[in-house]
């Protein structure tokens, strides 16, 4: 039986209750009472703060702390840059500060920076490159080379580091005016002089002296190596392509070119020089087993230009053709190119040939062969080679590349395909934003546990439903091997659900997560999925998985903007393998989706 105490009072009072753990306090207030009650003691409350506190850390402990969710850090060339890029979360605070020669990017909150695809690859004008990160924030820490600085940017979502080159300072201009020394006086007679002379004395005018600007030319700054060295007093454009197992080097000079010996490179002429117009044309053995490189290198007498071969190359930029039909319906294709000179026709074996060399110190050229109907960009490192299919192909340089046309229009658009079943227009997507970040938030365990116990201690008539939501939030969070299971558990037990397109859909992009491409392209081939736009979008996810890089091409550009309402891990995923697809398959003209993914990743 609980204690109890009764008291006898002389007058009317009020009770005043207060709970504090295992203790009640009681006072007696006088009914005249006025203002707040008297508190606890001061030894009941730190009490109460303790054990508060000490349950506070013992809830903490039972619930670990979410790991870092990854930032990845990407790596893009250009010819005058290289770019940092990663996609940052709207509304996460991020500061750019400067720490002595090292520029550091800091991203509030729980992050952490995967550098994974940025190590081991070439860094032009980055020294050093390090990653940190604590309970609050993670950072990204760049040290430029001298003579290079950092700058940041964010932009829709993605955060830009760039290491450019400093831009060399302005000489200062001086006001100083040169005056002649007066000669020493003479002790000369004074001589009279006419009014006629004094006049023409008067107009007499000195002329000013011619001025002579220096003229501005790029100037290398690599030092030569062991290859073969071509100096010149002027660096000319050059060429450097592939044809039938046989490297071609094209100088746009009229001097003479004279051919090094071998040395150690085991590069062998194949002939004298010879002049094609403005081009002066050498010809050199495929070295087995090594690529070939060339380089605008400095030398002791003035430029010139490298040819080597190893087993790797210096960083280079990818001369990318893209189609540009005229408001008559004609079809051109353009070439960005840096620095060109003018175009050159070759005779090769009966083979035109038209070559624009580049002058740029940096190489640029195209990496395979690009197949058209009228003509055929060739391989090459530097400069611009086009096979001529068509007797009356044009092939013009311009200031910032090349353009390539017929008097009647290409015929650039390749190959025609077998025509495939007409898509439907999209409607409900089996992936929707809102849902996808809501089991992504807050305590992501026992939401899984949550729905987990509803999928499998629910009413029977009630699991299919529940397995399919728990299917889909193991989705969102990664466990694909898990959502897989219960989707099909799912279907197995109910045949209403197995037969929904929600069911179809969401199997066939389970299976292509965990690497079942056949698996996951047979399921998404049902009859009933033959005209579904997103059906179609995750089949040719499939082909590319499967490494049919055409009809994932063909798949792309019919069905990419459907992914553009997907949660931005989804549209990520297939932006970038549609990428892959439109490079693969040299595509001239990938869809604007492809094209803004593709620039991003190379800025």
């Amino acid at each position: 039986m609980a204690p109890a105490s009764r008291l006898a009072l002389q007058r009317p009072v009020r009770a005043n209750v207060q709970l504090a753990g295992e203790r009640v306090f009681v006072d007696l207030l006088p009914e005249s009472w006025r203002g707040l009650p008297p508190p606890l003691p001061q030894d009941v409350v730190a009490d109460l703060a303790r054990r508060a506190r000490l349950a506070e850390e013992a809830l903490q402990a039972r619930i670990p702390t979410p790991p870092p969710k990854p930032l990845a850090l990407e790596l893009a060339h250009l010819p005058t840059l290289t770019r940092f890029s990663m996609r940052v979360p709207e509304g996460v605070p991020i500061t750019l500060t400067n720490e002595g020669a090292a520029t550091r990017l800091r991203v509030t909150g729980r992050y952490a920076i995967d550098a994974g695809n940025v190590r081991g690859r070439p860094r032009p004008g980055v020294s050093a490159l390090a990653t940190d990160a604590d309970e609050n924030s993670a950072s990204l820490i760049l040290t430029p080379a001298e003579g290079f600085v950092v700058t940041g940017e964010r932009e829709d979502g993605i955060y830009t580091l760039d290491v450019i080159r400093k831009a060399p300072p302005a000489p200062p201009k001086s006001t100083e005016v040169a005056v002649p020394d007066a000669p020493p006086p003479q002790d000369t007679p004074l001589k009279e002089v006419s009014p006629k002379e004094a006049a023409a004395a008067a107009v007499k005018v000195v002329p000013a002296a011619k001025e002579t600007a220096p003229k501005s030319e790029t100037v290398p700054t690599r030092l030569a190596g062991s290859g073969l060295v071509f100096p010149f007093a002027h660096l000319p454009p050059a060429a450097l392509f592939e044809r039938g197992g046989i490297a071609f080097l094209a100088f746009e000079t009229a001097d003479p070119v004279a051919v090094p010996p071998p040395g150690a490179t085991g590069l062998r002429s194949l002939g004298e020089p010879k002049r094609f117009g403005a081009l002066t044309l050498l010809r050199f053995a495929l070295p087995t087993g090594k690529l070939l490189d060339l380089a605008a290198v400095a030398t002791p007498n003035g430029p010139a230009w490298e040819l080597s071969a190893g087993n790797s190359l210096s960083p280079s930029a990818t001369l990318e053709p893209v189609r540009q039909p005229s408001p008559a319906g004609q079809v051109s294709v353009s070439v960005p190119m840096p620095r060109p000179g003018a175009t050159g026709w070759l005779d090769l074996d009966g083979e035109r040939i038209a070559v624009v060399a580049s002058s740029a110190l940096e190489a640029a050229g195209n990496p395979k062969s690009r197949r058209f109907v009228d003509f055929e960009i060739l391989p090459s490192r530097h400069g611009l080679a086009v096979l001529a299919t068509a007797d009356d192909l044009a092939v013009r340089s311009d200031l910032d590349g090349v353009l390539i046309a017929r008097e009647g229009g290409l015929a650039a658009s390749g190959t025609p395909k077998k025509p495939e079943a007409a898509l439907d227009a999209p409607g409900t997507l089996i992936f929707d934003r809102t849902a996808w970040d809501k089991v992504r938030l807050g305590n992501v365990r026992q939401t899984l546990r949550d729905l987990f116990t509803a999928a499998a201690m629910g009413p029977a008539i009630e699991r299919g439903p529940a397995r399919i939501a728990f299917a889909r939030a193991a989705f969102a969070n990664g466990f694909d091997v898990e959502a897989l299971s219960a989707l099909e558990a799912a279907a197995a037990d109910d045949p209403l659900v197995a037969e929904t397109r929600e069911t179809a859909i969401l199997r066939g992009v389970m299976l292509e997560h965990v690497g079942r491409h056949a698996d996951a392209l047979k399921a998404l081939s049902v009859p009933v999925l033959a005209a579904d736009p997103e059906a179609a979008l995750w089949r040719a996810h499939a082909s590319a998985g499967l490494n049919d890089w055409t009809a994932a091409e063909t798949g792309f550009q019919k069905v990419l903007p459907v992914a553009e309402r997907y949660p931005p891990e989804i549209a990520d995923e297939m932006r970038a393998t549609a990428a892959e697809a439109a490079i693969e398959t040299g595509m001239p003209n990938p869809p604007p989706l492809v094209r803004a993914m593709h620039a991003t990743c190379n800025r």
